[in-house]
């Protein structure tokens, strides 16, 4: 897990700051969705943000219960989302 999953993430603030992304994801109904709505930032690969936004991702597909992984369905960002430097 490299955390460079581009997501628009910021664990950076106070936990109990109320834009605390972690604390946001926390307080929702479905964490792993909350993760997968999340909005792009930056080209997937480029950039490291800690997220606990991608560690949920990756303990879903890990945990598979039963019936295997649910369908999820990602954003998928135009090429012109990124500005390239």
């Amino acid at each position: 897990m490299t955390m460079t999953g581009g997501f628009d993430w910021d664990e950076d603030l106070p936990y109990g700051d109320p834009n605390n992304t972690c604390g946001l994801m926390e307080a929702s109904f479905d964490w792993v969705q909350f993760a997968v709505d999340r909005k792009l930032a930056r080209m997937p690969g480029t950039v490291f943000q800690s997220s606990g936004g991608e560690s949920q991702l990756l303990a879903h597909i890990f945990y598979a219960p039963k019936g295997g992984l649910r369908r999820l369905r990602f954003r998928r960002p135009d090429a012109d989302h990124f500005t390239r430097a």
